[in-house]
């Protein structure tokens, strides 16, 4: 799988930013978890870029789940997710952090 590192998409309004970690799976069994921080939008590495996933990480901090995300967009949710988010490969998904632990 073709690593690459994390793009800053988008940035809201400049608020006390909170680290955690992103966690997904792929549909092939393996996870993968990124450091984000809250109130900004960022690619995550998963192949071709694709859709883009609006995330509520939840959780102890270095251990975030993926809530919800959504498509097409930082900020309208089409469809909920599962948690952890399963992600079909190649893809690479823009993760919006809502909130961190």
């Amino acid at each position: 799988m073709l690593v690459r590192s994390l793009t800053i998409l988008c940035t809201a309004a400049s608020l006390a930013a909170a680290a955690c970690t992103l966690t997904y799976q792929y549909t092939d069994g393996t996870t993968a978890s990124r450091e984000v921080e809250a109130e900004q939008c960022y690619t995550v590495p998963a192949g071709t870029p694709k859709d883009v996933a609006i995330v509520d990480v939840v959780g102890p901090t270095g251990h975030g789940q993926v809530e919800t995300y959504g498509k097409r967009g930082c900020t309208t949710l089409l469809e909920q997710g599962q948690t952890p988010m399963i992600i079909s490969k190649p893809r690479i998904y823009s993760a919006y952090v809502v909130s961190c632990p």
